[in-house]
């Protein structure tokens, strides 16, 4: 989350850039060692938080390369993707994987590209009915990862894996409050409403089962060409708690990131999983939390100050 893991919804541009130098040089024989050709084109994906990703041109073929160099981010991916390919979840195809960094200082994967683009992008000029469509698609893919097997314990892990924290209250505490944020003055009181806020809701949180969802199911990682969902990207882990997190943490990109017009999206994901009034409450709560995250990646600016005055209302609405 951070919550739990590091979030780094990031404010880079939609637009792809140039790789650095040495990784454009090492995906070029990445690329050319498995297809036997050379890349035409290579960009960089701006949205990737815990690994670097870059598209590549390979012919008539759009493929995905991501990498990392800590080989353990990668290793339980591919069998997450089976998992869900399994259950009739849109993922994409591996076609290759090292991780060994024996020939590159870094591991890496090779995917086959998805059509389209993260909903991020595509949100603003989407009709209700396109938006209504996609929440729905997605709460579908979340029920059937909630059908798999009950953790043994809460937060982030390969599917079938135990995941680190004993308890759902104490896996988001962690994740909100143990990041080393240091708030000046005044989120130094939002941080207390927000410890606040997770104590009042306590007996809803302490009664989480470690229930296995996608979290980051959000306005990235959902892809979508032409207002239609095509499929939803990046499963190095699964997360084991209460699957209406991701519901908070699409609300937080959202409100951090887009239009306030673009919230209409956050109450079709609420619609689509019957979400009652007081899940209503938690889900503002699960935003606020994560709104700390993105603030703390923020410098104090005019954004910052209205962050701040964001998340203050979504804790208002959770108690």
């Amino acid at each position: 989350m951070v919550p739990i893991r590091q979030l780094g919804h990031g404010r880079s541009a939609g637009r792809p850039d140039t790789p650095p130098e040495s990784h454009a040089t090492a995906l070029r024989e990445i690329l050319h060692a498995h297809f036997g050709t050379a890349p035409s084109a290579v960009h960089h994906n701006p949205l990737g938080h815990r690994s670097l990703s870059y598209t590549a041109q390979q012919g008539d073929q759009t493929v995905i390369v991501r990498i990392n160099t800590q080989p353990a981010r990668f290793a339980s991916t591919v069998k997450n993707l089976e998992v869900l390919r399994e259950l009739g979840i849109l993922v994409p195809k591996v076609l290759a994987e090292d991780l060994s960094c024996s020939h590159h200082p870094f591991a890496y994967m090779i995917l086959r590209a998805i059509p389209g683009t993260d909903l991020r992008f595509a949100l603003p000029t989407m009709s209700n009915q396109e938006q209504r469509l996609v929440a729905a698609q997605v709460m579908d893919f979340e029920r059937r990862v909630c059908k798999l097997p009950e953790g043994q314990g809460y937060g982030y892990a390969g599917v079938g894996e135990t995941p680190p924290h004993r308890s759902w209250r104490e896996a988001i505490a962690f994740g909100a409050f143990s990041q080393g944020y240091a708030p000046d003055a005044v989120d130094a009181e939002l941080m207390e409403r927000a410890m606040e806020a997770v104590e009042h809701l306590a007996p809803y949180l302490d009664s989480i089962r470690p229930t296995c969802f996608l979290d980051d199911l959000t306005t990235k990682n959902v892809i979508v060409d032409h207002g239609a969902l095509c499929g939803v990207v990046d499963f190095d882990v699964v997360c084991y708690g209460d699957p209406l997190f991701q519901i908070g943490l699409t609300q937080t990109a959202v409100g951090f990131d887009l239009p306030d017009s673009c919230m209409s999206y956050v109450e079709h994901l609420c619609t689509a999983a019957d979400v009652t009034q007081d899940q209503r409450r938690v889900i503002h709560l699960y935003a606020g939390l994560c709104g700390i995250d993105f603030l703390s990646r923020m410098a104090v600016s005019p954004a910052h100050a209205a962050g701040v005055a964001r998340i203050n209302r979504w804790l208002d609405r959770a108690v």
